[in-house]
């Protein structure tokens, strides 16, 4: 069963200490999360941080003295048996205040499902601006995942909201999250292909926090059939809803090798893409592959080609270079080092350290992609 988390808000604090301590009873504490706000100020400051819930509920007395609005979006608790209210261009719909507890959760939970446009409740700043970065790389073992993490970990900073969405076929046991984890991908991949009005509601509360890179995730496809499922217009829709969500100030994607139809959509949807390289001919020659498969792909707009928003990087670099990447047409962006303790690892969580990695990597956060550098600024590989 998930979780309902509501915000309730008003000037009552009796009433709202009755609610939060009826959701402590034994078995209500895992249907229903209560958090409370006295203050029209703090309110304000909680929904200008971008925090999220399923249902926000305000008094309706705050509405009707002077110039203060409810969000959009909002319920109102009345004691009348109105259904909704107007002010201000704003419409919300009402729930009667007084009534037993169990009743008005139940109340508020539909009344916050059903929305009109948003269908869930999206408590975030609007104007905020998501960025998208993708790593990629067309061979296996070059690295990718340790360095999406250690972006995520090390580079990104703590203030800003990140979201960690690993797009593989096939995963390994996760850093972020536990092996076991309850699978979300059925009914995730249903509710995209149906459209379903609750796709974002979903979403927002398959969505987990993960204490060792201290991000948000989307936990895996564990299943093969779901993930192979997750076509061009799923992956696309998928990505749509998480930045139109407005939660996030960056959505970093692990994406998987094969360059099919979910990873090119990825790839078109990313602002920056780390193209992982190592220093192996195959890897060369896969590239080339996979550059000249992604160049075929037609363009449905403007926006930037996949090649034009890469940072080629080198990884596993141990300070020579057996091939020619300015030759091969491959103009890096910079390197990262060869990390002899990653050989072997028992423990997932071992990959995180290597402060001389995460400095090699914090380097290229503001690499210029290759369709955004001169002449002048090319390099053929140390980095």
């Amino acid at each position: 069963m998930n979780v309902c988390k509501i915000v309730v808000a008003g000037p009552e604090r009796e009433y709202l200490r009755r609610l939060s301590q009826y959701t402590l009873r034994p078995g209500q504490s895992r249907r229903w999360v209560i958090k409370s706000f006295t203050q029209k100020e703090h309110l304000d400051q909680w929904l200008s941080d971008g925090e999220h819930c399923d249902v926000l509920a305000v008094d309706a007395e705050w509405v009707k003295e002077g110039d203060w609005l409810a969000p959009e979006g909002a319920v109102l608790l009345h004691a009348s048996g109105a259904s909704s209210a107007e002010k201000g261009g704003r419409r919300w719909k009402i729930v009667r205040k007084y009534q037993p507890i169990p009743q008005l959760l139940a109340e508020l939970a539909e009344a916050g499902s059903g929305r009109d446009n948003t269908k869930s409740f999206q408590l975030a700043r609007q104007d905020r601006n998501c960025e998208v970065i993708a790593f990629y790389s067309p061979v296996g073992g070059s690295g990718k995942t340790t360095a999406a993490l250690h972006y995520v970990k090390h580079v990104l900073k703590r203030t800003e909201k990140t979201l960690y969405v690993n797009l593989e076929l096939f995963q390994a046991p996760p850093v972020c999250g536990k092996s076991g984890e309850e699978d979300i991908s059925g009914e995730l991949l249903y509710r995209i292909k149906t459209e379903s009005d609750e796709l974002m509601q979903h979403l927002e509360r398959a969505i987990r926090f993960d204490p060792v890179t201290q991000a948000f995730y989307l936990p895996s496809f564990w299943h093969m059939q779901n993930r192979l499922e997750l076509g061009r217009q799923e992956t696309g829709k998928l990505l749509d809803l998480l930045v139109a969500s407005g939660r996030y100030d960056r959505i970093v994607l692990d994406l998987d090798s094969a360059p099919h139809e979910s990873t090119i959509t990825a790839l078109e949807k990313s602002d920056r893409i780390y193209w992982l390289l190592l220093d192996d001919v195959r890897c060369l020659e896969k590239t080339r592959l996979a550059l000249s498969i992604l160049s075929s792909q037609p363009k449905a707009d403007e926006r930037p080609s996949i090649e034009q928003k890469c940072c080629f990087v080198l990884n596993k670099y141990t300070g020579e270079l057996a091939n020619d990447f300015a030759k091969a047409g491959l103009h890096l962006s910079g390197t990262l080092p060869y990390i002899p303790q990653w050989k072997s690892i028992h423990d997932p969580k071992e990959w995180m350290g290597a402060g001389v990695f995460s400095q090699a990597l914090h380097r290229l956060k503001d690499a210029p992609p290759y369709g955004q550098r001169g002449e002048q600024d090319d390099r053929t590989g140390t980095g």
